[in-house]
């Protein structure tokens, strides 16, 4: 999340896979890591090695500098969530959240509800969390099994009582986009929106944001960059991201799906193996926006199939008005004769 200029401020991570008896791998690799990085760490650990999960908060320390002010508030035992104390002298007072949610339905409910007694209308809630709001906009599936979305309810009710907003879900519409897509042998695939952020109003800014892959590379899931950015006019501010709304149907067409299977294929790390996992990130950054083409040049296509067929259609529509019915000179002949007989 960027929030004072163009550097990343804060970031936050979810399924770290860290168990928190294991003191030597926090304090010398993830705590060090971070430091070396410039970001302040704030973790919490899994309770049982064998549990996926594990969340962190980082704070760059040029924001701490430049007057931001981080406290630790909280940690769930399991490690579903890490939150903390952000007080900036632009921005006010804000509790940021690094949320993963269980993938166990029951389970995934039962931490939402715990949430909703910590959230309030300052927080900032960036995560996995495991459902959708809407099955209809941010799912795209093969399956004909309903879609399992326990916990989705308590999550959209927080996000209303708290008057947080989904900003990308504005910004998309009822357009589709996705940051996380799998797919089996058999060829059925589920592509979601599981992963989002839920921000509150800042006075005289927006949020602007981009969903990209180069930012995570080891992982199934695209980042999400969120931008704080001025509204006031005048401000020498540029709005917009290219969301790379894509259409998940150029899959069935073969033509298109036989390139992106070619561009996989080709795929190879100039850097070499000990860069696999650069180059697993710029390989998703390179299908994504080959998606985003085809689907530009799909939807180009079936513009011109639509237009082609409003044309046929108008000029039947003129032919058929211009075009004397069948019977018209009888028709003509009869009122003229029942003309001159009056």
């Amino acid at each position: 999340m960027r929030m004072l200029d163009d550097s990343i401020d804060v970031i936050a991570f979810q399924e770290l896979n860290v168990h928190r008896n294991n003191q030597r791998v926090l304090e010398s690799q993830h705590r060090q890591t971070a430091k070396t990085l410039g970001y302040k760490l704030f973790i919490a650990p899994t309770a049982e090695v064998a549990q996926i999960g594990g969340t962190a908060i980082l704070v760059s320390h040029k924001m701490i500098a430049d007057g931001s002010v981080v406290t630790f508030l909280h940690s769930h035992p399991k490690g579903n969530y890490v939150r903390v104390k952000l007080i900036n002298p632009n921005f006010g007072t804000m509790y940021v959240w690094s949320v993963y949610a269980p993938a166990d339905g029951t389970q995934r409910r039962d931490l939402f509800l715990k949430m909703s007694a910590h959230v309030n209308p300052e927080s900032i809630l960036m995560g996995d969390f495991n459902c959708v709001e809407d099955v209809a906009l941010d799912t795209r599936r093969s399956a004909n099994t309903p879609y399992e979305n326990t916990g989705a309810d308590v999550l959209t009710y927080i996000k209303v009582y708290n008057k947080l907003e989904d900003q990308m879900r504005c910004q998309l519409g009822y357009h589709f986009n996705f940051t996380r897509s799998e797919s089996d042998d058999t060829g059925r695939y589920c592509s979601t929106r599981i992963d989002r952020h839920y921000l509150p109003q800042i006075i005289n800014h927006i949020w602007d944001f981009e969903i990209t892959d180069l930012l995570i590379v080891n992982s199934d899931h695209s980042a999400i960059k969120p931008t704080l950015r001025s509204a006031i006019p005048g401000s020498d501010v540029i709005y917009g991201h290219d969301l790379m709304t894509i259409n998940p149907r150029i899959l069935e067409d073969e033509s298109y799906r036989a390139k992106i299977e070619e561009l996989i294929k080709e795929h190879i790390s100039p850097i070499g193996d000990t860069k696999i996992q650069k180059a697993i990130g710029s390989l998703k950054y390179k299908v994504r926006r080959m998606m985003l083409t085809m689907t530009k040049e799909y939807t180009t296509n079936i513009k011109l199939v639509i237009k082609n067929i409003d044309n046929r259609i108008n000029l039947l529509h003129e032919a058929q008005r211009h075009r004397p019915k069948p019977d018209y000179e009888q028709r003509k002949t009869a009122l003229f004769e029942k003309k001159q007989e009056g």
